[in-house]
């Protein structure tokens, strides 16, 4: 059961390889992988583990174990290391796209890791509306991002709701340059 592994994996793994311990994982079954996953990415002493850990949750597509989820990428959001911290943001869109938008528009604004923000956004091209186009041109235009990234989020974003409403957003907020590349990318 979940506390029996939990127990174990404190006291008895520190010496078994982790990528060991990731393949048996795979064994168990979903719900106590999940919650296993859940607590190797909270707790772990290595950065490397709690970003694996994360990014396990993203290929198992884990939208359905959302709450084992949501406490991992709660404090993976507060890890010091900027790849958790990126995982954490790619993970949040497993939980539910409005809330992963949310964090995501966050994460542009406010990190400082040039990865962080990246992460945030291929979130927002996959889960947020037109309404984070503004936020995507202030970031570039701040040179938080740049226009390759800042017009990938922006052609997904178009895919899902048209060409023309992006264009029009673009052009009501961006200028020179910045408007040029948006344009071109959608």
């Amino acid at each position: 059961d979940t506390k029996t592994a939990r127990s174990y994996w404190e006291t008895q793994v520190k010496w078994i390889p982790r990528q060991l311990i990731f393949d048996v994982l795979k064994t168990l079954p979903v719900a106590d992988r999940m919650a296993l996953l859940s607590d190797i990415a909270q707790f772990d002493e290595n950065a490397r583990i709690r970003q694996h850990a994360l990014k396990e949750f993203i290929a198992f597509r884990a939208r359905d174990y959302a709450e084992a989820l949501v406490p991992a990428v709660q404090q993976g959001l507060r890890d010091d290391s900027d790849d958790v911290r990126s995982a954490a943001v790619s993970a949040a869109a497993e939980i539910d796209g409005e809330i992963a938008a949310e964090i995501a528009l966050e994460r542009l604004r406010d990190d400082s890791s040039w990865g962080v923000r990246v992460a945030a956004c291929d979130v927002l091209g996959r889960c947020a509306g037109v309404d984070a186009i503004p936020l995507i041109v202030d970031a570039l235009q701040n040179a938080r991002i740049n226009d390759y990234v800042a017009g990938t989020a922006a052609k997904a974003i178009a895919k899902r709701f048209g060409a023309d409403r992006v264009m029009d957003a673009i052009k009501a907020v961006a200028a020179g340059n910045v408007r040029e590349a948006m344009i071109e990318a959608v």
